[in-house]
């Protein structure tokens, strides 16, 4: 019998929370938290790949997080704008045109991590997670990546409006 795979966008935004615990920019405990400033992005290596990782505080405990896979920060084509055109990271898709995005990033994927009913991913498999954008040929290769195990949570669970 085989064993099911994760979802492979899941499985890059497990990673991707998996690194933000590790490099302690999230906490998945929300006692002394300010929860006002948690927000923001790093950037770091995911699959051997150059990604953003984004989060953001959007109340009740829960964290919207966002990673922009095999990002390449010089061909954004917004980065050295002025104003309110520049890229700042305070969205979780890249602040360009889609029509853009195949120029500079791989993959655009967020979901919400749940922390104060529990410590888990909202959702189960595809369920919930946004994919904002997939460059051609990027599934088949996430497919293949291997599957990551949660860093003190859980992959799937309940989705709460």
């Amino acid at each position: 019998m085989t064993e099911k795979r994760t979802d492979p966008y899941r499985n890059l935004l497990v990673a991707a929370i998996n690194k933000l615990i590790e490099e302690k920019c999230i906490s998945l405990d929300l006692e002394g938290i300010n929860q006002l400033e948690e927000k923001g992005h790093i950037f770091l290596e995911l699959f051997e790949h150059n990604s953003v990782i984004l989060w953001s505080n959007r109340g009740y405990g829960e964290l919207l997080i966002s990673v922009w896979w095999k990002y390449d920060h010089s061909k954004h084509p917004q980065i050295n704008l002025e104003g309110n055109y520049r890229e700042t990271f305070s969205l979780p898709e890249p602040l360009a045109k889609k029509n853009h995005y195949r120029k500079f990033v791989g993959v655009v994927a967020s979901c919400w991590l749940e922390r104060q009913n529990g410590k888990h991913m909202q959702g189960k498999n595809r369920e919930h997670i946004t994919v904002d954008y997939s460059r051609k040929g990027e599934l088949e290769f996430l497919k293949e990546l291997p599957t990551q195990k949660p860093n003190g949570y859980e992959i799937s669970g309940l989705f709460y409006l």
